[in-house]
Protein backbone atom coordinates (compact mmCIF):
# COMPACT_ATOMS: atom_id res chain seq x y z
CA UNK A 1 0.00 0.00 0.00
CA UNK A 2 1.55 3.39 -0.79
CA UNK A 3 1.49 5.70 1.62
CA UNK A 4 3.02 9.84 2.24
CA UNK A 5 6.08 9.78 3.37
CA UNK A 6 5.46 12.86 5.39
CA UNK A 7 1.89 11.77 7.08
CA UNK A 8 2.10 7.69 6.17
CA UNK A 9 -1.56 8.02 5.59
CA UNK A 10 -3.04 6.54 2.31
CA UNK A 11 -2.58 7.73 -1.17
CA UNK A 12 -5.21 6.12 -3.42
CA UNK A 13 -7.58 8.40 -2.26
CA UNK A 14 -5.60 11.33 -2.63
CA UNK A 15 -6.66 13.11 -6.36
CA UNK A 16 -3.10 13.90 -7.54
CA UNK A 17 0.00 11.96 -5.41
CA UNK A 18 3.18 13.84 -6.56
CA UNK A 19 6.52 11.84 -6.16
CA UNK A 20 10.31 12.76 -5.54
CA UNK A 21 12.37 12.50 -8.77
CA UNK A 22 15.41 12.14 -6.49
CA UNK A 23 14.06 10.13 -3.77
CA UNK A 24 11.36 8.33 -5.31
CA UNK A 25 9.19 9.18 -2.50
CA UNK A 26 5.56 9.88 -2.78
CA UNK A 27 3.60 12.83 -0.92
CA UNK A 28 0.10 14.49 -0.72
CA UNK A 29 0.47 17.93 -2.58
CA UNK A 30 -0.75 19.40 0.29
CA UNK A 31 1.71 17.97 2.65
CA UNK A 32 4.80 19.51 1.42
CA UNK A 33 3.31 22.21 0.29
CA UNK A 34 2.35 21.96 -3.17
CA UNK A 35 -0.79 23.73 -4.64
CA UNK A 36 -2.94 20.87 -6.25
CA UNK A 37 -2.95 22.49 -9.75
CA UNK A 38 0.94 22.60 -9.59
CA UNK A 39 0.64 18.70 -8.76
CA UNK A 40 -2.07 18.43 -11.54
CA UNK A 41 1.22 19.69 -14.18
CA UNK A 42 3.51 17.64 -12.34
CA UNK A 43 1.19 14.47 -13.24
CA UNK A 44 0.79 15.88 -16.71
CA UNK A 45 4.14 16.90 -17.77
CA UNK A 46 5.93 13.96 -15.42
CA UNK A 47 7.97 12.28 -18.71
CA UNK A 48 9.64 15.92 -19.50
CA UNK A 49 9.53 17.75 -15.95
CA UNK A 50 11.26 17.17 -13.08
CA UNK A 51 9.83 17.97 -9.22
CA UNK A 52 12.30 17.52 -6.62
CA UNK A 53 10.58 16.94 -2.68
CA UNK A 54 11.41 20.00 0.15
CA UNK A 55 14.03 17.30 1.70
CA UNK A 56 15.62 16.84 -1.47
CA UNK A 57 15.91 20.72 -2.28
CA UNK A 58 17.82 21.84 0.21
CA UNK A 59 20.67 19.11 -1.28
CA UNK A 60 19.62 20.81 -4.94
CA UNK A 61 23.35 22.08 -5.52
CA UNK A 62 24.49 18.40 -5.11
CA UNK A 63 22.00 17.06 -7.53
CA UNK A 64 22.93 19.74 -10.02
CA UNK A 65 26.49 18.93 -9.78
CA UNK A 66 25.76 15.52 -10.04
CA UNK A 67 23.53 15.87 -13.46
CA UNK A 68 26.09 17.49 -14.92
CA UNK A 69 28.79 14.85 -14.36
CA UNK A 70 26.27 12.27 -15.41
CA UNK A 71 25.13 14.80 -18.50
CA UNK A 72 29.52 14.95 -19.35
CA UNK A 73 30.03 10.75 -18.76
CA UNK A 74 27.05 10.77 -21.34
CA UNK A 75 28.75 12.62 -23.53
CA UNK A 76 32.05 11.14 -23.31
CA UNK A 77 30.34 8.35 -23.47
CA UNK A 78 28.62 8.86 -26.76
CA UNK A 79 32.49 10.60 -27.76
CA UNK A 80 34.31 7.16 -27.54
CA UNK A 81 31.12 5.01 -29.31
CA UNK A 82 31.66 7.52 -32.37
CA UNK A 83 35.59 6.96 -32.24
CA UNK A 84 34.88 3.46 -32.19
CA UNK A 85 32.96 3.78 -35.01
CA UNK A 86 35.14 5.71 -37.41
CA UNK A 87 38.17 2.88 -36.08
CA UNK A 88 36.33 0.24 -37.59
CA UNK A 89 35.78 2.24 -40.91
CA UNK A 90 39.07 2.63 -41.14
CA UNK A 91 40.16 -1.39 -40.19
CA UNK A 92 37.43 -1.97 -42.95
CA UNK A 93 39.21 0.66 -45.50
CA UNK A 94 42.37 -0.68 -44.81
CA UNK A 95 41.18 -4.70 -45.03
CA UNK A 96 39.86 -3.91 -48.30
CA UNK A 97 43.40 -1.88 -49.35
CA UNK A 98 45.23 -4.45 -48.44
CA UNK A 99 43.00 -7.31 -50.32
CA UNK A 100 43.40 -4.86 -53.52
CA UNK A 101 47.36 -4.50 -53.20
CA UNK A 102 47.53 -7.51 -52.78
CA UNK A 103 45.48 -8.69 -55.95
CA UNK A 104 47.27 -6.08 -57.50
CA UNK A 105 50.98 -7.20 -56.51
CA UNK A 106 50.03 -10.91 -57.81
CA UNK A 107 52.57 -11.36 -60.68
CA UNK A 108 50.51 -11.15 -64.06
CA UNK A 109 50.84 -13.87 -66.23
CA UNK A 110 51.84 -13.50 -70.43
CA UNK A 111 47.99 -15.44 -71.13
CA UNK A 112 46.53 -12.41 -68.58
CA UNK A 113 48.74 -9.86 -70.82
CA UNK A 114 47.21 -11.10 -74.17
CA UNK A 115 44.23 -11.18 -72.75
CA UNK A 116 43.86 -7.97 -71.52
CA UNK A 117 45.48 -6.48 -74.66
CA UNK A 118 43.40 -4.30 -76.73
CA UNK A 119 44.77 -3.46 -80.37
CA UNK A 120 44.33 0.27 -81.30
CA UNK A 121 43.71 2.10 -84.88
CA UNK A 122 45.06 5.59 -85.61
CA UNK A 123 43.75 7.81 -87.83
CA UNK A 124 45.31 10.83 -89.10
CA UNK A 125 43.56 13.18 -92.20
CA UNK A 126 45.82 13.95 -94.77
CA UNK A 127 44.93 17.84 -94.84
CA UNK A 128 47.08 19.89 -91.61
CA UNK A 129 44.11 21.91 -90.82
CA UNK A 130 41.78 18.64 -90.04
CA UNK A 131 42.32 18.20 -86.72
CA UNK A 132 40.76 14.43 -84.29
CA UNK A 133 37.88 15.83 -83.31
CA UNK A 134 37.07 16.58 -87.02
CA UNK A 135 38.12 13.88 -87.65
CA UNK A 136 35.79 11.43 -85.34
CA UNK A 137 32.70 13.86 -86.74
CA UNK A 138 33.84 12.60 -90.61
CA UNK A 139 33.93 8.85 -89.07
CA UNK A 140 30.88 8.79 -87.46
CA UNK A 141 28.50 10.87 -90.24
CA UNK A 142 30.20 8.54 -93.25
CA UNK A 143 30.12 4.85 -91.37
CA UNK A 144 27.89 2.82 -90.11
CA UNK A 145 28.37 2.01 -86.19
CA UNK A 146 27.12 -1.58 -87.07
CA UNK A 147 29.83 -2.23 -89.22
CA UNK A 148 32.37 -2.07 -86.85
CA UNK A 149 33.06 -2.17 -83.33
CA UNK A 150 34.45 0.91 -80.97
CA UNK A 151 34.99 0.90 -77.63
CA UNK A 152 36.34 4.58 -77.45
CA UNK A 153 37.50 7.65 -79.09
CA UNK A 154 40.80 9.68 -78.32
CA UNK A 155 41.61 12.77 -79.58
CA UNK A 156 44.73 14.56 -80.24
CA UNK A 157 46.11 17.21 -82.30
CA UNK A 158 45.98 15.49 -85.50
CA UNK A 159 45.24 12.14 -84.68
CA UNK A 160 42.08 10.01 -84.05
CA UNK A 161 42.26 7.23 -81.91
CA UNK A 162 39.95 4.06 -81.89
CA UNK A 163 39.92 1.51 -79.26
CA UNK A 164 38.99 -1.63 -80.81
CA UNK A 165 37.10 -4.92 -78.82
CA UNK A 166 40.10 -7.18 -79.98
CA UNK A 167 42.67 -7.63 -83.04
CA UNK A 168 39.63 -9.04 -85.44
CA UNK A 169 37.70 -5.89 -84.53
CA UNK A 170 40.91 -3.58 -85.26
CA UNK A 171 41.22 -4.80 -88.60
CA UNK A 172 37.84 -4.99 -89.81
CA UNK A 173 37.57 -1.19 -88.10
CA UNK A 174 40.63 -0.79 -90.59
CA UNK A 175 39.19 -2.44 -93.66
CA UNK A 176 35.82 -0.34 -93.35
CA UNK A 177 37.43 3.00 -92.75
CA UNK A 178 40.01 3.04 -95.45
CA UNK A 179 37.20 1.52 -97.71
CA UNK A 180 34.87 4.58 -97.09
CA UNK A 181 37.12 7.51 -96.81
CA UNK A 182 39.79 5.74 -99.29
CA UNK A 183 43.09 8.30 -99.64
CA UNK A 184 41.54 11.34 -97.45
CA UNK A 185 42.82 9.17 -94.22
CA UNK A 186 45.95 7.26 -93.43
CA UNK A 187 45.08 4.46 -91.15
CA UNK A 188 47.58 2.71 -89.56
CA UNK A 189 47.74 0.03 -86.18
CA UNK A 190 50.62 0.38 -84.67
CA UNK A 191 52.86 -2.96 -84.56
CA UNK A 192 54.04 -4.54 -81.01
CA UNK A 193 57.12 -3.80 -79.20
CA UNK A 194 59.66 -6.75 -78.37
CA UNK A 195 59.98 -6.73 -74.63
CA UNK A 196 63.76 -5.88 -73.81
CA UNK A 197 65.84 -6.73 -70.49
CA UNK A 198 68.14 -3.74 -68.76
CA UNK A 199 71.45 -5.10 -67.07
CA UNK A 200 72.34 -3.04 -64.75
CA UNK A 201 75.46 -2.74 -61.88
CA UNK A 202 78.45 -3.43 -64.66
CA UNK A 203 82.00 -1.78 -63.91
CA UNK A 204 83.11 -1.79 -67.65
CA UNK A 205 80.89 -2.06 -71.17
CA UNK A 206 80.99 -5.44 -72.66
CA UNK A 207 80.68 -6.68 -75.82
CA UNK A 208 77.66 -9.32 -77.07
CA UNK A 209 79.89 -11.80 -77.47
CA UNK A 210 81.64 -11.42 -73.98
CA UNK A 211 78.08 -10.82 -72.64
CA UNK A 212 76.79 -14.37 -73.74
CA UNK A 213 79.82 -16.07 -73.08
CA UNK A 214 79.24 -14.60 -69.10
CA UNK A 215 76.04 -15.13 -68.39
CA UNK A 216 75.95 -18.53 -70.31
CA UNK A 217 78.93 -20.04 -68.22
CA UNK A 218 79.01 -17.72 -64.81
CA UNK A 219 74.72 -18.30 -64.93
CA UNK A 220 74.13 -22.46 -64.80
CA UNK A 221 71.56 -22.34 -61.90
CA UNK A 222 69.33 -19.57 -63.92
CA UNK A 223 70.40 -20.71 -67.82
CA UNK A 224 70.35 -24.67 -68.17
CA UNK A 225 70.76 -24.97 -71.94
CA UNK A 226 72.84 -22.32 -73.82
CA UNK A 227 71.31 -18.99 -74.88
CA UNK A 228 71.77 -16.29 -77.56
CA UNK A 229 71.48 -12.78 -76.43
CA UNK A 230 71.45 -9.77 -78.65
CA UNK A 231 73.27 -6.76 -77.52
CA UNK A 232 70.88 -3.72 -78.53
CA UNK A 233 72.93 -0.35 -76.98
CA UNK A 234 75.43 0.51 -73.55
CA UNK A 235 74.95 3.45 -71.62
CA UNK A 236 77.00 5.16 -69.05
CA UNK A 237 75.39 6.01 -66.20
CA UNK A 238 75.77 9.73 -63.97
CA UNK A 239 77.52 7.29 -61.26
CA UNK A 240 80.45 5.96 -63.58
CA UNK A 241 78.98 2.45 -64.35
CA UNK A 242 77.18 1.20 -67.30
CA UNK A 243 73.78 -0.75 -68.05
CA UNK A 244 73.15 -2.89 -71.17
CA UNK A 245 69.78 -3.44 -72.92
CA UNK A 246 69.37 -6.64 -74.30
CA UNK A 247 67.01 -8.21 -76.18
CA UNK A 248 66.30 -11.79 -74.83
CA UNK A 249 65.27 -14.71 -76.95
CA UNK A 250 61.70 -16.74 -76.70
CA UNK A 251 62.76 -18.42 -73.63
CA UNK A 252 65.35 -16.34 -72.18
CA UNK A 253 63.02 -13.51 -71.00
CA UNK A 254 61.11 -15.37 -68.49
CA UNK A 255 64.30 -16.56 -66.47
CA UNK A 256 66.61 -13.95 -66.53
CA UNK A 257 63.90 -11.01 -65.89
CA UNK A 258 63.68 -10.08 -62.16
CA UNK A 259 66.92 -12.07 -61.41
CA UNK A 260 70.76 -11.67 -60.38
CA UNK A 261 73.08 -12.61 -63.15
CA UNK A 262 77.16 -12.79 -62.61
CA UNK A 263 79.10 -10.93 -65.39
CA UNK A 264 82.77 -11.07 -64.77
CA UNK A 265 83.23 -9.55 -61.47
CA UNK A 266 79.68 -8.24 -61.09
CA UNK A 267 76.61 -9.21 -59.53
CA UNK A 268 74.12 -7.54 -61.98
CA UNK A 269 70.69 -7.17 -62.37
CA UNK A 270 67.88 -7.52 -64.36
CA UNK A 271 64.90 -5.96 -64.74
CA UNK A 272 62.20 -5.06 -67.76
CA UNK A 273 62.82 -2.17 -69.92
CA UNK A 274 60.63 0.26 -71.00
CA UNK A 275 61.72 2.64 -73.61
CA UNK A 276 59.29 6.06 -74.15
CA UNK A 277 61.18 8.36 -76.24
CA UNK A 278 61.41 12.57 -75.06
CA UNK A 279 62.03 15.62 -76.65
CA UNK A 280 64.36 18.03 -75.45
CA UNK A 281 63.06 20.68 -76.67
CA UNK A 282 59.45 20.97 -75.82
CA UNK A 283 59.48 17.88 -73.09
CA UNK A 284 56.98 15.99 -75.07
CA UNK A 285 57.17 12.35 -75.33
CA UNK A 286 57.41 9.97 -78.49
CA UNK A 287 59.42 12.10 -80.72
CA UNK A 288 62.67 13.59 -80.52
CA UNK A 289 64.06 17.26 -80.86
CA UNK A 290 65.62 17.11 -84.37
CA UNK A 291 61.54 16.47 -86.09
CA UNK A 292 60.29 18.42 -83.17
CA UNK A 293 58.38 21.34 -84.80
CA UNK A 294 56.93 22.55 -80.99
CA UNK A 295 57.44 26.00 -79.00
CA UNK A 296 60.93 25.59 -77.13
CA UNK A 297 59.84 24.66 -73.12
CA UNK A 298 61.95 24.37 -69.93
CA UNK A 299 62.53 21.06 -68.67
CA UNK A 300 63.02 22.86 -65.17
CA UNK A 301 60.26 25.76 -65.25
CA UNK A 302 58.18 25.21 -67.89
CA UNK A 303 58.70 28.55 -68.93
CA UNK A 304 60.04 29.31 -73.24
CA UNK A 305 63.99 29.04 -72.57
CA UNK A 306 66.06 26.03 -73.19
CA UNK A 307 66.47 23.73 -69.89
CA UNK A 308 70.29 24.37 -69.86
CA UNK A 309 69.65 28.70 -69.58
CA UNK A 310 67.35 27.68 -66.57
CA UNK A 311 68.78 29.81 -63.48
CA UNK A 312 65.47 27.97 -61.22
CA UNK A 313 67.18 26.08 -58.65
CA UNK A 314 64.42 25.12 -55.70
CA UNK A 315 60.97 25.42 -57.89
CA UNK A 316 60.27 23.06 -60.60
CA UNK A 317 57.40 22.89 -63.04
CA UNK A 318 56.33 20.05 -65.56
CA UNK A 319 55.29 21.32 -68.93
CA UNK A 320 53.25 18.08 -69.17
CA UNK A 321 51.24 17.89 -66.02
CA UNK A 322 50.12 21.47 -66.31
CA UNK A 323 49.04 20.33 -69.96
CA UNK A 324 47.14 17.19 -68.77
CA UNK A 325 45.84 19.18 -66.06
CA UNK A 326 43.84 21.72 -67.76
CA UNK A 327 43.10 19.39 -70.61
CA UNK A 328 41.51 16.42 -68.69
CA UNK A 329 40.39 19.21 -65.85
CA UNK A 330 42.42 17.32 -63.35
CA UNK A 331 45.14 18.57 -60.40
CA UNK A 332 48.22 16.98 -61.32
CA UNK A 333 50.98 17.02 -58.55
CA UNK A 334 53.13 19.71 -61.38
CA UNK A 335 56.29 20.52 -59.00
CA UNK A 336 58.66 18.40 -60.52
CA UNK A 337 61.44 17.94 -63.86
CA UNK A 338 60.14 17.33 -67.02
CA UNK A 339 61.96 14.08 -67.30
CA UNK A 340 61.35 12.83 -63.71
CA UNK A 341 60.33 9.18 -63.58
CA UNK A 342 57.68 10.18 -60.93
CA UNK A 343 55.78 12.59 -63.60
CA UNK A 344 52.03 11.05 -63.78
CA UNK A 345 52.31 12.20 -67.46
CA UNK A 346 55.50 9.29 -67.99
CA UNK A 347 53.97 7.05 -65.87
CA UNK A 348 50.70 7.00 -67.92
CA UNK A 349 53.07 6.78 -71.23
CA UNK A 350 54.91 4.05 -69.89
CA UNK A 351 51.48 2.40 -68.72
CA UNK A 352 50.40 2.85 -72.73
CA UNK A 353 53.71 0.97 -73.66
CA UNK A 354 53.43 -1.98 -71.72
CA UNK A 355 50.09 -2.61 -73.60
CA UNK A 356 51.62 -3.08 -76.88
CA UNK A 357 54.73 -4.84 -75.45
CA UNK A 358 54.73 -8.44 -78.21
CA UNK A 359 54.52 -10.72 -74.47
CA UNK A 360 52.59 -13.63 -76.22
CA UNK A 361 55.82 -14.73 -78.22
CA UNK A 362 57.72 -15.66 -75.21
CA UNK A 363 54.89 -17.13 -73.31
Amino acid sequence: MDTCSKCSKDLRKCRKPIQCDLCLKKFHPECDNVDINFAVMIDKYKNCMVWMCSECNTNKQLFVSTCKKIDELLYKNIKIEKNIEALHQQVKKISECNKKNIGDNKKESYADKVKNYKPVVVIEHMKDNVDGNKLEKIIKDKIDPKSIIVNKFNTTAKKLIIKSDGAIHAETCKKVIEKKLGKEVKVTIPMFERPLIRISGLTNPVTEEELNQCLNEQNDDIFEQECKFVLVYTKKTKKGDYFVIVDPGRKTFNLMVNKRLRINWDICYAAEHFYVPQCFKCQGFHHVSAHCKSEEKCGKCAKNHQTKDCKSTDEYECINCIKASCKYKKQLDCHHLASSYDCPVYKRQIEIYKKRIMYFEFK
